[in-house]
């Protein structure tokens, strides 16, 4: 996955996925807390350079894949 600026790049089952970030990260917190009662404000704290391991956590505990994970963000923005 590589950002740049608000478009962000990622692969599923071997092809390229592109997504237009539209909403804030505090918008899509938000809106996974509401939608996974699972998860908390702790969940989603990572420090500059660790947000995959952040990413790497929430897989784990929502039991998703990386991918359907990054498939998840991607339809926040659907909203």
């Amino acid at each position: 996955m590589f950002h740049n600026h608000n478009v962000v790049s990622f692969k599923y089952s071997q092809r390229t996925y592109y997504m237009q970030i539209t909403r804030s990260w505090r918008e899509q917190r938000v809106m996974l807390k509401n939608r996974f009662s699972v998860l908390n404000d702790a969940d989603f704290e990572f420090e500059e350079g660790q947000k995959e391991s952040m990413m790497d956590k929430l897989s784990v505990k929502l039991k998703k894949t990386r991918s359907e994970l990054e498939l998840l963000f991607a339809e926040l923005q659907t909203y």
